[in-house]
């Protein structure tokens, strides 16, 4: 039999209200241009692109520009970006915003969830779902039970804690936003603890064993897949003094 591994539960973070997500569009955000709709899922579509460039010219781009952007949006399926390379581009953008170390957002997201984009977890139980449709459904079902801790998405983000960062459940589930939101959330709890280790645990909450236990998780995996490209050793992480940045986030549009 297939078992099924049971995604971690958060509890109450230990810190306050973090300030709500600020929209200011999303290539400013994710550094990737020009978003295209994801026609399988609704998710935006992030091709890589050269956003320097773009913020340091004078000029706007000039009329003929138009037709190019259109072709691009007509491209056929197959030459877009999956739904997975999306989501690790969001995370690599993310944690460059932030300052998080490289990797970390993925080891988190790996935790928590299998990195798997429509997933939820009610009390301890998984749930694991095809698509966005299917997924908001169910929260509107939880919901609807006045059942409010729900871990959303790749990154788990809890909507009874955090759930006004999103403003609505489409949002929350759109796993773009849902790494911005848990990027910004990281974040924060590094300036309140100046320390990435801490930071992951009070990202998950609970008492100290439990966080523990969910640090020593996190860091294993994240040294186990620790990219050649950019080696940073547990250590380094452990008493970085790094500055997480505070940069709002973008309110991720998405026709769910």
């Amino acid at each position: 039999m297939k078992k099924t591994r049971v995604i971690q539960q958060k509890t109450a973070p230990a810190h306050g209200r973090i300030p709500p997500v600020q929209a200011l569009g999303l290539w400013l955000l994710l550094g990737a241009v020009p978003a295209t709709s994801f026609a399988s899922s609704g998710i935006i579509a992030l091709k890589a692109g050269n956003t320097a460039a773009l913020v340091g010219t004078a000029k706007w781009a000039p009329r003929r520009s138009i037709p190019l952007m259109t072709k691009h949006l007509a491209e056929p399926p197959h030459t877009m970006p999956s739904l997975t390379q999306r989501m690790q581009s969001a995370m690599h953008s993310i944690s460059r915003m932030y300052g998080i170390p490289y990797g970390l957002l993925q080891a988190i997201s790996a935790t928590e969830s299998g990195t798997k984009p429509w997933t939820l977890n009610v009390y301890g139980v998984p749930y694991y779902f095809s698509n966005a449709r299917q997924t908001i459904a169910a929260i509107h079902r939880f919901l609807r039970q006045n059942i409010q801790l729900i871990d959303i998405g790749p990154m788990q983000v809890d909507w009874f804690y955090h759930g006004w960062h999103f403003g609505t459940v489409r949002a929350a589930v759109n796993p773009l936003r849902n790494i911005a939101v848990a990027g910004r959330i990281l974040a924060k709890d590094f300036r309140q603890t100046g320390s990435w280790r801490r930071a992951v645990g009070l990202y998950h909450g609970g008492g100290p064993a439990r966080q523990s236990r969910y640090i020593q998780k996190v860091f294993a995996y994240w040294t186990d897949r620790q990219s050649a490209t950019a080696p940073l050793s547990v250590s380094t992480v452990r008493n970085t003094s790094v500055q997480a940045k505070s940069s709002p986030i973008v309110a991720l549009q998405s026709p769910l």
